[in-house]
């Protein structure tokens, strides 16, 4: 290009009139490639919009389905359809999800400004409790009932009631904010699988407008050319600079990456004189259309409408997880046709990994679920395609999310992650172990390290935390058990160390309990001290109810396990139950069939669900690791069992989930089934 060889040949320039020079071919560079790559998507759209049209014209019934070069037009419109209602769908959590979060800004706001009354204290925390109810996951949840614990397990003053509202309303506005821009990215990536619902309302599938086949082909033949319109109307713009092509991030992340790298700092001058704008709002196009038309230029984020405010907040882990689908949605950086697996698939893969990043992962179940049903059809291309695709999803769906989560690390401890996944899994499941593990030194965490070992830190932590205790007051400190745990060599050394642990937090809170009121470190009974402010009892209630919701799970997941799936009794008893029972420690249960099999049981209880990992093979065998080098006599025979089990091919595993309506437990239903 002209361009770029004028700035390679011109140097670094040293002089104000160089500068300006060098400004303005910058400029003329960063348009150029903006218009190559609008130029490349317009013919993007119009190979999917051909494509498209041989599939809606393809009428002819084939004897058999193997023959077809395209879906034919049945197929396809019903995958229409089907895509119609996820986008719905997707559109009307993100309006609820937006309702979430201005009444959580509200309360923000409320908190700073008004009066300690009863009565705002009670309604701040009932829109809290409300806001946080639905769509929420195991981390918020836990978060809710901590947090609960904390603010209501002691006296309490209006005013101190009133700042701990604050504080909460604001982690749980960032979190809805999060979960916000997740479903803008995930349409984002809908749009693109199918670019004419940028112009076609979603909601207008619901309501029957397009029932017609007919009327239906017709419309997306006219939505085609009107996104073909809308392109080249962008692209005059660029070419006129009525865009201004420092406002176009994709462009200038492709120029600064021709260029020499010694010209990158004078590069990054130019651009940081130029105050971006979102222009893309400016222009009377909704916001799907903006998502199509305007994405090479823009990047996905923001033309997703994640705003440039929103997109420095935005936490690392969805915007990597962008990054992947990406990949996803085009793997061979070639097009994707509309049959499957295809456009289509790939998008749903994006969608699931994006939802999940962005803390929806029970809605990512849903589009799950809808990506296995058209995994049949990719049965249909062979058994090696099929691999290729499962492969990329455990890619997407695990690792990239999983190392995400870790902060940086360097490649050494990346080499150990590929030699030993299950650790990659490990800490990733446990972030507060992570932390309290991490030196990265080469590698960032000790090689010898063990899956059990990670889950006990951050079960410990877990517990210092709610009794609101740190590690200096159980005899040690970050800095120094991460020196003697980087030290250990076998799991007794672990051992030892976390017996210190356990005789230093029986320690403390003997200490804390002589001190407290009746030596009661929390007050479940009734949430008494916010009682005696004269504050509503169900306030916090509402938010530790978790702990009976699993009560609740236990004894109605046992029996439906017992009496509708006909599991037996396998004389199971936890080995740490003997110890300090901790809430969540190794297996709900182990029962056996009628052939032999031991069934590992987690029940579940209101609307919690399985955290990540859990019930995997790596859960399993790290629990049970766990059992034998600190369950006593009685976990390494437990161990024993099991493993003989899994190494038999007779260990299976259950999840159970039991609702809660009113007082009383709903019908209990099976989350999975899993064999080891």
């Amino acid at each position: 290009m002209e361009a770029e060889r004028e700035i390679n040949e011109s140097g670094e320039p040293s002089t104000d009139e160089e500068r300006e020079l060098f400004s303005a071919r910058i400029r003329k560079l960063v348009k150029l490639n903006a218009l190559g790559m609008m130029a490349s998507h317009r013919s993007t759209v119009g190979a999917r919009q051909n494509e498209m049209i041989r599939s809606l014209e393809d009428r002819t019934e084939p004897e058999n389905e193997f023959d077809r070069v395209v879906p034919g037009r049945a197929a396809t419109i019903s995958r229409i359809r089907e895509t119609a209602a996820k986008v719905h769908q997707l559109q009307e959590l993100k309006e609820e999800l937006e309702g979430y979060r201005r009444d959580l800004s509200t309360v923000h706001a409320r908190s700073l400004i008004s009066s300690s009354s009863v009565g705002n204290i009670n309604d701040m925390y009932n829109t809290i409790a409300d806001s946080a109810s639905s769509y929420n996951s195991v981390e918020i949840r836990n978060y809710l009932r901590r947090t609960a614990r904390y603010v209501f397990g002691a006296r309490r003053s209006g005013d101190e009631l009133r700042m701990f509202a604050w504080g909460i309303s604001r982690y749980l506005k960032d979190w809805r904010q999060q979960q916000i821009n997740g479903i803008k990215l995930s349409l984002s990536k809908l749009y693109e699988a199918y670019p004419f619902f940028s112009e076609l309302d979603a909601e207008d599938f619901e309501e029957g407008e397009y029932d017609n086949d007919e009327t239906l082909e017709s419309e997306v033949r006219n939505a085609y050319q009107e996104i073909i319109e809308d392109i080249d109307d962008a692209i005059v713009d660029i070419g006129s600079e009525d865009i201004h092509p420092f406002d176009l991030p994709e462009a200038i992340t492709a120029t600064k990456n021709s260029l020499p790298s010694g010209l990158h700092t004078e590069f990054d001058e130019v651009i940081s004189d130029h105050e971006m704008t979102e222009f893309w709002w400016t222009l009377g196009l909704t916001f799907a259309q903006v998502a199509l038309v305007f994405i090479p230029v823009v990047g996905p984020a923001l033309a997703a409408g994640v705003g440039l405010l929103d997109l420095a907040m935005q936490t690392e882990e969805v915007l990597d997880q962008m990054t992947m689908s990406d990949a996803a949605t085009n793997p061979e950086a070639e097009l994707l046709g509309v049959g499957g697996p295809g456009t289509l698939d790939w998008a749903m893969l994006a969608v699931t990994a994006i939802l999940t990043a962005a803390d929806l992962g029970m809605v990512a179940r849903e589009f799950r679920a809808a990506r296995g049903a058209m995994a049949l059809d990719a049965l249909r291309l062979g058994e090696g395609q099929m691999d290729e695709i499962t492969s990329l999803i455990d890619d997407l769906m695990l690792d990239p999310t999983d190392v995400g989560r870790l902060g940086t690390i360097n490649d050494e401890t990346l080499g150990m992650f590929q030699r030993r996944p299950e650790l990659l899994s490990a800490l990733s499941e446990n972030p507060v172990a992570a932390r309290l593990l991490k030196h990265c030194a080469s590698p960032c965490w000790p090689e010898n390290l063990e899956e059990w070992v990670i889950d006990y830190l951050d079960d410990l932590m877990s517990d210092l935390n709610a009794r609101g205790l740190a590690l200096e007051d159980i005899g040690t400190s970050p800095e120094a058990l991460r020196g003697r745990l980087a030290a250990v060599e076998d799991d007794a050394g672990y051992t030892r160390i976390f017996n210190e642990l356990e005789d230093g937090l029986d320690t403390a809170e003997h200490i804390a309990g002589e001190t407290r009121r009746g030596g009661a470190l929390y007050d479940e009974s009734g949430l008494g001290s916010a009682v005696d402010e004269g504050l509503d009892e169900t306030i916090g209630a509402r938010m530790v109810t978790v702990e009976g919701a699993h009560d609740v799970g236990v004894s109605a997941g046992r029996s439906h396990a017992v009496e509708a799936l006909g599991l037996q009794e396998a004389n199971w008893v936890n080995p740490f139950e003997f110890r300090r029972s901790r809430f969540g420690q190794g297996f709900d249960d182990v029962l056996q069939d009628a052939s032999g099999n031991l069934w590992i049981v987690e029940y579940k209880g209101g609307t919690a669900g399985l955290s990540s990992g859990q019930m995997s093979p790596g859960w399993v065998r790290s629990r049970i690791a766990r059992y034998r080098a600190q369950g006593g006599e009685l976990g390494m025979e437990w161990a024993r069992r099991l493993e003989d089990a899994l190494d038999s091919g007779r260990l299976r595993g259950i999840a159970l989930s039991t609702p809660i309506e009113g007082r009383t437990a709903g019908q209990t239903v099976e989350l999975g089934r899993w064999i080891y």
